[in-house]
């Protein structure tokens, strides 16, 4: 038996040889084949995905970076992720998105720290060419620090705030409505006077930088 590949389209030609040339066996006037099996392979070979396009990399607060990306194909399996401190070069690479992404959060990150990163895809063809670099940054942590605690009197909510680091009297905020102002010290008993089930988010302004702590939540 032999066997070989052949072009996805066109014409097969098969060729008898009669092998028994013996005295009355020369002259044959039909030929039988029992089995002739013809596979095609259609399939279309492999090739490496396109780069990525269009990175960018967009700072989420004090400890996260937002990164977007565009495909440049659809047969990536994966993609290869990698951060380095900004103009370091020091690649690490990142845990790995899966085939269709075109986002990831980057996250336990340094406050006020800028990042570079990169982006290529790959299949079981091979990786394609990294990415442009992109850039980007988290916020510096806020200046006061800020710590509230909840409990009720006869029914009624009551939340206890505590902070420090800022050097001067500050305002209280609950809900984005001020509630006290020009607040010296470094704590403030809030008597919402409200019963119930509630959900307050307090924040304490300093009065003569603007300088403010993050979003501190009680719930009732």
């Amino acid at each position: 038996m032999q066997s070989g590949l052949i072009a996805a389209s066109g014409t097969i030609y098969i060729r008898v040889t009669d092998t028994d040339q013996t005295s009355g066996n020369r002259a044959l006037d039909t030929v039988y084949i029992d089995q002739l099996y013809i596979r095609s392979d259609n399939s279309t070979p492999q090739v490496p995905p396109g780069t990525p396009t269009n990175l960018s990399a967009t700072g989420l607060g004090t400890t996260a970076i937002l990164l977007t990306w565009e495909r440049a194909s659809d047969n990536e399996q994966s993609f290869d992720l990698e951060r380095a401190p900004a103009g370091s070069m020091n690649w690490t690479a990142l845990p790995s998105p899966g085939a269709g992404s075109t986002s990831y959060t980057d996250s336990g990150l340094s406050p006020a720290t800028s990042y570079d990163y990169r982006i290529r895809a790959r299949n079981s063809a091979g990786a394609s060419a990294w990415s442009a670099t992109a850039s980007g940054s988290t916020t510096a942590a806020a200046a006061i620090s800020l710590t509230v605690s909840g409990y009720k009197v006869k029914g009624k909510h009551i939340v206890d705030l505590s902070w420090s680091g800022a050097t001067g009297p500050v305002d209280i905020i609950r809900n984005e409505t001020v509630q006290a102002e020009n607040i010296g010290g470094s704590s403030f008993t809030d008597n919402t006077g409200n019963k119930g089930g509630a959900t307050y988010v307090y924040r304490v302004c300093e009065v003569d930088t603007g300088d403010c702590s993050d979003d501190a939540t009680v719930v009732f």
